[in-house]
């Protein structure tokens, strides 16, 4: 379902980055290009790439020196040099082998707790649930970790029950494999703690059949066992990413020659966790590339632009995540959880009784818990790791009893149906699933965007739209939010921004005729963030007031103008009008009822004379008084 959906589908905004990122670290051993976003996931997916063999840029490229991945991902998909359709269907195919394997341990996993008729319950929920659909077939770490921290989690608990070799090794290749992950691996070591806790408190002894068959059986000797294998962990996760660094510290080899590490360059403090990093960078502890990539998630995390509600901001709104779950879950989900919380304290009168729960409880309260307060507030598909120990918990609603009441099962299976049905009647387009009670799809721009709702995957949908509803010879004005090229689906518009590699050497024209802009171009990536405001008026009125005098000069006069500052002056002058003028024609457009949603992420509107003259030269549409204050630490 993941994968027929997604062929429906242009690229992802982060997806040509790790094609790139995954696909150098192959064939270049090149650790620079993205390596915050985990290493396995990058490598995994690139793997058929290995035998395609799509074409990067040569070694004199300006992307290598900078480096840039994300000029790398744009040649990786060139349509004239590779063909970016078959590098798609191949790379997301790897991804949704993922996506199975984490639906075959959900079902496992909660057969063994509720019976067969449980794990079938869960495993509906799981291969119909919207979120895992959406980046169950797309090139990003998020179904990754989710599926590797479930398994991670599943085989640390059944180590702590019996250790056999083979249980040993199964833990300790998944543990490291969730560090190569996602830079919220971290996040596995208080899980593992609190399971171990839980397995001293429990009464019994500890077998261990390495050998000859022994048992440990005095809390103190599982205590000290449980921490010794923690230890090897470690130990184990530790040379495991040496060796997915190529055993090197620095991110490349000697044969390639470069002037900047990364293409980011930090400076300023940020506590504690940054003079960590740089120790560790410092003693060689850990390959430099994997250290830069946790330091890159604790500055980003600190600045990104964030829309919630109305309300812009970056990030630290503590009801973020647990409404992005509300608005986020077929709403049949709701009343099934609910009937299996109910069988669950019943089945569990006793604190033994909660024990095979207790790595379930464990991911949802750590994990779920550290969401509330983190600062990154940009998508909903850092709930991911959550959803399937609630899938597996959401199994108890099956009847345990053969003898259970007809009517009980067929009240289950009904509430599953209508959660299967909800997410079908979205297909294919998975990411903008919103329930009713957000208004549902077509209410999500004013609630959630960026990864919540719009990656800039609807160019084909746009395509099919302009076909059937563009008038003869009118204007197509496009503000996008994305990687994709419109010209490769026969889309010729007047970029509105001069975003994502969209340039502009003057004014773009605008006329009256269909405006089309992506939802979180509109609400995030705005040029001017946040709601317009007097410090933004007073830059457009003075601006324009300049270049009308331009524009209306005398041949000879614009020339003198023009030599007086230099032509990099007056591209750069271009350049802020034009988007100024946008972000004041999108505040105008917030507050104006679209024509039309095309595939729920791309609004239209058809203006006239009148409106455009309304937007740019009468009063704003909103007007606040200052810009939206930036964090202190990036002041």
């Amino acid at each position: 379902m993941a994968l027929s959906a997604a062929r429906s589908k242009s690229v992802a905004f982060d997806e040509p980055a790790h094609l790139a990122a995954g696909y150098a670290y192959w064939l270049k051993g090149d650790f620079r290009l993205q390596p915050e976003n985990g290493n396995f996931p990058q490598r995994w997916a690139t793997l058929p790439l290995l035998v395609s063999r799509p074409v990067l840029p040569p070694a004199t490229d300006p992307a290598w020196q900078q480096p840039d991945v994300w000029g790398l991902g744009a040649s990786l998909l060139n349509r004239p040099t590779n063909d970016p359709d078959q590098i798609l269907a191949s790379t997301r195919a790897m991804i949704a082998l993922l996506g199975a394997a984490t639906a075959a341990l959900i079902f496992f996993w909660a057969r063994s707790l509720h019976g067969t008729g449980g794990g079938f319950v869960a495993l509906g929920l799981a291969v119909f649930c919207p979120a895992l659909l959406a980046h169950g077939s797309l090139v990003t770490s998020d179904l990754a970790f989710a599926g590797v921290l479930l398994g991670a989690t599943y085989a640390w608990w059944q180590l702590l029950q019996r250790i056999t070799v083979t249980r040993f090794f199964l833990s300790v290749s998944l543990f490291a494999l969730l560090f190569l992950t996602k830079m919220s691996a971290p996040l596995i070591l208080p899980i593992a703690l609190v399971l171990g806790f839980v397995r001293c408190a429990q009464r019994g002894t500890w077998p261990l059949k390495v050998g000859r068959q022994r048992a440990w059986r005095s809390r103190a000797s599982i205590g000290t066992g449980i921490a010794a294998l923690l230890l090897l962990h470690l130990m184990f996760t530790w040379g495991a990413i040496w060796a997915a660094y190529n055993f090197r510290f620095l991110p490349t080899p000697g044969s390639i020659p470069t002037t900047n590490p990364f293409a980011v360059q930090f400076d300023g403090e940020l506590g504690w966790p940054i003079r960590l990093l740089h120790a560790l960078d410092a003693a060689r502890l850990l390959p430099k590339a994997y250290l830069f990539g946790y330091e890159f998630v604790w500055r980003a995390s600190a600045y990104r632009y964030a829309f919630f509600n109305g309300d812009y901001g970056f990030g630290h709104w503590p009801g973020f995540f647990p409404y992005a779950f509300l608005v986020k879950m077929p709403l049949a989900f709701f009343p099934l959880f609910l009937v299996a919380s109910i069988a669950l304290v019943r089945r569990c009168a006793t604190a033994a009784a909660w024990y095979p729960f207790a790595p379930l409880l464990t991911v949802i309260f750590v994990f779920g818990g550290t969401l509330v307060f983190a600062r990154l507030n940009i998508g909903h598909r850092h709930l991911l790791p959550l959803l399937p120990p609630l899938y597996i918990l959401a199994g108890a609603a099956w009847p345990a009893l053969a003898g259970a009441p007809a009517w009980r099962r067929g009240g289950i299976a009904a509430l599953v149906a209508a959660f299967a049905l909800e997410s079908w009647m979205i297909r294919p387009h998975y990411l903008a699933f919103f329930n009713r009670i957000s208004g549902g799809p077509d209410q999500a721009w004013r609630h959630l965007v960026d990864s919540s709702l719009d990656w800039g995957m609807d160019l084909p949908a746009l395509r099919d739209w302009l076909r059937d509803h563009q008038r003869e010879k009118e204007p197509i004005h496009f503000g996008y939010f994305g990687m994709g090229t419109p010209a490769d689906y026969g889309i010729s518009a007047v970029s509105l921004t001069t975003y994502y590699g969209a340039e502009t050497r003057g004014l773009s024209p605008l006329q009256p005729g269909l405006f089309v802009v992506s939802t979180t171009l509109l609400q995030v990536y705005a040029p001017a963030f946040g709601p317009w405001n007097q410090v933004y008026e007073t830059r457009y009125q003075a601006a324009s007031a300049a270049f009308a005098r331009y524009y209306t000069a005398t041949p000879a006069e614009a020339r003198r103008l023009m030599a007086e500052k230099g032509d990099s002056y007056w591209s750069a002058e271009f350049r802020a009008l034009n988007d100024l003028r946008c972000a004041r024609l999108f505040a105008w457009l917030r507050h104006h009822q679209p024509v039309a949603q095309i595939a729920h992420t791309l609004l239209v509107w058809r203006l006239s004379d009148d409106d455009l003259r309304t937007a740019l030269l009468e009063a704003p549409a909103e007007m606040a008084a200052t810009p939206v204050a930036l964090p202190p630490t990036v002041r």
